[in-house]
């Protein structure tokens, strides 16, 4: 009976309506107040507080300095099948403070073995990772070392056993891919790109 009532009767549908309508009115003013009371900052000028992002300056790559490539103790640069011999990097920082350097060895991989590489500069750590066709050698200072001026100072030893006969070149790549091969001054937005020289040895 009620039911039929309702629907019998559009005043009440219309009662209903008014209703709806008020209830969304009330809510849509509830919002625009809501909203209207949240104070955005002034606009002064001034950074606000917090961690501020710097940008990070480009690193300069000056052409300074030299890395040169020799057969430690041996001036003929020849060597025997199968016996062991030191290869040498000798750099020079033209009078600048050294705290690190990535050497990148490029050298016919399937003539020669290589052996442990290490770094007569008591202040740096080296490590060592094989990239494609050359081998990859970076130093960083050591917990206790400090900066280095290299006058013609042998920087890294690698050892090479041959395992075939002939010529060879060992050559220092200037760059390859994202890396470079580069001697870092202390001071750490400079980094030197040296005159590379490399070496020819016969293997008998």
């Amino acid at each position: 009976m009620d039911k039929d009532l309702h629907h019998a009767h559009p005043v009440i549908r219309r009662i209903y309506l008014y209703i709806f309508i008020v209830t969304f009115l009330l809510f849509f003013v509830f919002v625009v107040i809501y909203f209207s009371s949240v104070q955005q900052p002034p606009s002064t000028g001034e950074q606000p507080a917090g961690p501020q992002v710097t940008k990070t300056r480009a690193l300069k790559v000056e052409q300074k300095g030299s890395m040169t490539l020799l057969l430690k103790n041996n001036k003929l640069n020849q060597v025997q099948m199968g016996q062991t011999f030191q290869l040498s990097v000798v750099a020079t920082s033209d009078n600048s403070n050294i705290v690190g350097f990535d050497v990148l060895l490029f050298f016919d991989q399937g003539a020669f073995t290589l052996g442990k590489a290490t770094t007569p500069v008591q202040s740096f750590q080296l490590f060592s990772a094989k990239r494609g066709d050359h081998q990859s050698f970076t130093a960083v200072l050591s917990p206790s070392g400090g900066a280095v001026n290299l006058q013609q100072t042998e920087i890294l030893t690698v050892p090479f056993t041959p395992n075939q006969k002939g010529k060879y070149t060992f050559t220092i790549l200037p760059k390859s891919g994202n890396e470079q091969t580069k001697l870092v001054e202390a001071e750490t937005t400079k980094l030197f790109a040296p005159a590379l020289t490399p070496l020819q040895i016969t293997v008998n």
